[in-house]
């Protein structure tokens, strides 16, 4: 026979059990890991010539670009991510890039400069991209010309003669 000192009886043991798995455990966390690895696919997986540059930088430098981009101008990414994006493709011309990243979102077309030394006319995008308070940290620019598009679809426009 049990006896109990406090009037009221002990409270019943919870038999439910413990979360076994990582997305029971925490799933927001979980929740946060599945987007931004579905989002970093996307991304790789892109057809269009795309970086992300820092913003918070004096002279905004990509901290990422995707294979596209690696496949279009030349550049692997770890060498794209060391230069300023001026220096990189717009050969130094610090007056364009002011231009691009103060008119934002902006689409214009211009020339950038490959790895190999020649030039490629391309249409470029540019818009800021925010964190969760809001603030401006990041520009997401991506770059894509009528000759990249032809040769991602095989087609090319006719020639008339």
């Amino acid at each position: 026979m049990t006896i109990f000192c406090n009037p009221t009886p002990p409270l019943p043991i919870s038999r439910k059990p413990l979360p076994t798995r990582r997305d029971q455990a925490a799933p927001a966390l979980f929740s946060l890991l599945s987007e931004s690895a579905l989002y970093r696919a996307a991304y790789a997986a892109c057809g269009v010539a795309m970086g992300i540059a820092d913003s918070r930088l004096e002279r905004p430098q990509f901290i990422s670009v995707n294979r596209e981009f690696e496949r279009l101008l030349g550049f692997h990414a770890t060498e794209a991510c060391r230069y300023p994006v001026a220096a990189l493709i717009l050969e130094g011309d610090n007056a364009i890039a002011a231009t691009v990243f103060r008119n934002v979102p902006t689409r214009r077309e211009l020339e950038v400069r490959r790895r190999d030394g020649s030039r490629l006319t391309v249409a470029l995008a540019c818009t800021p991209l925010h964190d969760a308070s809001g603030n401006h940290t990041h520009w997401a620019v991506a770059l894509s010309s009528p000759q990249s598009a032809a040769d991602a679809t095989g087609r090319r426009e006719p020639q008339v003669d």
